[in-house]
């Protein structure tokens, strides 16, 4: 899964998500790597969590490593039919 995000009209954020499967193909793991373009500076980081699905919406929970050594939980719902995703992020460190 791919994406594309706005930050508070100052940057963008590209993301990208691997999903693996479990044996019931309705959850598994999840890799993500990510970088951050914003006023003049470049953040990257990767995660890793797990994903479900929600009926046609699939919910992952990823904690995330900053570059800078901040980390944060990030709790993403993707909406695979409006191709819209929702994303809580709460930082740990």
């Amino acid at each position: 899964v791919g994406s594309e995000m706005c930050i508070r009209d100052s940057g963008k954020v590209y993301a990208s998500y691997d999903l693996s499967y479990d044996a019931t193909r309705n959850s598994g793991a999840v890799k993500a790597s990510g970088r951050g373009f914003a006023n003049g500076q470049v953040v990257s980081g990767y995660a890793n969590g797990v994903w479900t699905r929600d009926g046609d919406k699939v919910v992952m929970s990823i904690v995330v490593m900053m570059n800078d050594g901040s980390q944060n939980l990030e709790n993403i719902v993707t909406d695979p039919m409006t191709n819209k995703m929702t994303i809580h992020t709460y930082a740990l460190k």
